[in-house]
Parts: structure tokens; sequence; C-alpha cells
């Protein structure tokens, strides 16, 4: 599990050519450990949000956008961390995110892979 959790940062397909095996055979034996979705786009896109974040955050003076800025990127760190250990494995439907007004959201966890 842990060999596989070290790789969650590349695509599922290079990683199955790394461990000279097809997609398929991978994608089961990461459900056999608990893992349903490979979470390198989430890693990836939760990786981007933070840059960004932290890129406004650079250029904002205001002191309450300022904290809030800090709650978001706490809880996006949060969430990698999460993926990385495997203690919250997500699956479709569980992600919260940042939504479309800057704010964030959780997911409704009522959807499985």
């Amino acid at each position: 599990e842990k060999e596989l959790r070290d790789h969650f940062n590349m695509p599922l397909n290079e990683v199955a050519k790394k461990f000279g095996m097809c997609t398929t055979a991978l994608k089961k034996l990461c459900r056999k450990y608990g893992v349903m979705q490979w979470p390198h786009r989430k890693l990836r896109s939760l990786e981007k949000k933070i840059a960004s974040l932290r890129a406004e955050q650079r250029y904002t003076s205001d002191g309450g956008t300022h904290h809030h800025i800090d709650d978001e990127i706490r809880k996006l760190e949060q969430h990698r961390e999460m993926l990385l250990t495997g203690d919250g494995q997500l699956h479709e439907g569980d992600w919260g995110g940042i939504g479309e007004d800057g704010e964030y959201e959780a997911g409704d966890g009522d959807e499985a892979n």
C-alpha cells in the first residue's frame, strides 16, 4: 500500500508502466488496498488551487481577506495530506473545493465511485 501511495503524484499509466503491469491490473490492486480512485489529478488540482491562493494572498493587503485565504489554504492542504496518507480516500462526489464564488464548498458524500 505504501508503495502505491509513494506514486500518487504520478499519472496512473506511468505508475503501471513502472511496475510492469497494465492499468487495469493496477486499478484492481488499488481497489484491493482501498484506493477507489487514483488521486493524481485531485492532487494536481489541489496544488494549483493552493498556489493560486498564495499568489492572491501576496497581493492582498486587507487583513480579513488575508485571514480567509489562510483558512482556505489550510483546508486544501488538509485535503492533500488526507489523500497522500490515505486517511480519507475520496470518492467521486465526496470532493469539496473552491466554488465559483471563491468560497470553500464541502462535498456531499452521497455518491461513491
